[in-house]
């Protein structure tokens, strides 16, 4: 019997693939302006990179734009946060809201003084004490 030998060559291809990491998506928040008086209202403004959505205070937003508040009463924390294939990234921005204040007027006539008298501006949760004194006679 007669024994034949082969050679096997082979040939083998290699494909790499290679995975980009995502960059993670940054967000910045602003509000202006940052302090408000009692009742009014400021602007919140967001803008974010390699973001697919964006979470204002748990309601999607753009990944980018702006809001007017509702009237404002109290100091009020605004949280952003961005997501993307690279991960999450959290913001906020403060808006500082100024005490509600009252304007006392004390008036009195030719027949006393009421201390202290005319305009005066008292801020919400402050006391004010007017003495008031009759003229001679009066009382």
């Amino acid at each position: 019997m007669k024994t034949k030998q082969f050679v096997l060559c082979m040939l083998f291809f290699v494909t790499l693939w290679q995975c980009k990491k995502e960059a993670p998506p940054t967000v910045s928040i602003s509000a202006l302006p940052a302090t408000v008086d009692y009742g009014t209202t400021s602007t919140v403004t967001w803008s974010s990179t390699n973001a697919s959505s964006c979470t204002l205070d748990g309601k999607v937003v753009a990944t980018s734009g702006s809001l007017t508040t509702p009237s404002l009463t109290k100091n009020t924390t605004f949280n952003i946060t961005a997501s993307g294939g690279g991960g999450s990234a959290n913001s906020s921005a403060i808006v500082n809201v100024n005490p509600q204040k009252f304007t006392v007027e004390a008036v009195s006539d030719t027949n006393g003084v009421i201390p202290p008298s005319g305009r005066i501006e008292v801020v919400s949760g402050s006391s004010l004490s007017f003495t008031m004194t009759p003229k001679f006679g009066f009382a």
